[in-house]
């Protein structure tokens, strides 16, 4: 008995327990009857679900291929906002007019967006003599050479050459990968510094990052080391703002029935 009380209990905390949602993850689906009767009416449903706690800028979500469907309705939405944990869903009303009737029929829709992702990065620089007398007392902790995010579309990581030592008088680089995460296309996309601390000591450049063949070119940026001066150690807070578009098509497959 005592055991099937603890089973009970962990079964009650499991089923408590509440995933936090992806930052920024919006799921697009489509509700779609698996099956259909020639020349029946049927409504179809295009949901946007915002599980993150960020903003997207719908441009366009709509069904624009509906194979032998004729449209009774609008069948589409533009230029709204979906806020943090907001949902939306498209309708639409559908009647199978083609004939001859195939066996089946696909239902396509699209979905155009903009929205952002933010990096936050401590970066910490250390001249070589500051290194090494760190390493020595034991307290430099090894200097962080990464830093990633992700909403799961897009992901973008910030990286510092290898063992990044401070050198007074050189120019010290940033290197940013994106990665496309998701099924659709990005488009736009823009690196933003929102700010450092301290004040403007990070550049990037300013244009329209290129994706060739599905792989996203690295962008450099450029840490202005003569703010640390006669200092050991350059301290730097950075906040870097992934702008960008981004294209989803969804298809459903529907049985035709005579």
């Amino acid at each position: 008995m005592k055991r099937l009380l603890v089973l009970l209990g962990l079964l009650l905390s499991t089923l408590c327990i509440s995933r936090p949602p992806i930052e920024g993850e919006l799921r697009i689906t489509l509700d779609v009857p698996s099956q259909v009767y020639a020349d029946e009416e049927i409504r179809v449903y295009l949901d946007l679900d915002n599980r993150g706690n960020r903003t997207f800028k719908i441009d366009v979500a709509e069904f624009f291929d509906t194979d032998g469907f004729e449209k009774l309705s609008t069948c589409s939405r533009t230029n709204f906002i979906l806020r943090p944990n907001g949902y939306e869903s498209v309708e639409c009303r559908l009647r199978y007019v083609s004939t001859p009737v195939p066996a089946e029929a696909k239902i396509s829709a699209r979905v155009e967006y903009s929205t952002n992702l933010t990096l936050v990065a401590p970066i910490l620089l250390l001249t070589e003599e500051e290194y090494e007398k760190r390493r020595i007392a034991g307290t430099e902790g090894g200097l962080k050479e990464r830093y990633s995010v992700s909403d799961g579309t897009m992901r973008v990581e910030l990286e510092l050459r290898a063992n990044p030592i401070l050198m007074r008088g050189k120019e010290e680089y940033v290197y940013l990968s994106l990665e496309n995460l998701g099924d659709g296309i990005p488009e736009n996309m823009r690196i933003d510094v929102q700010g450092t601390t301290p004040s403007g000591i990070l550049t990037c450049p300013s244009g329209e990052i290129r994706s060739i063949g599905g792989k996203i070119e690295k962008v450099v940026c450029t840490i202005d080391v003569a703010a640390a001066r006669d200092r050991t150690y350059l301290n730097l807070l950075a906040k870097i703002q992934l702008n960008y578009d981004y294209k989803v098509r969804k298809t459903a497959t529907v049985s035709v029935i005579r």
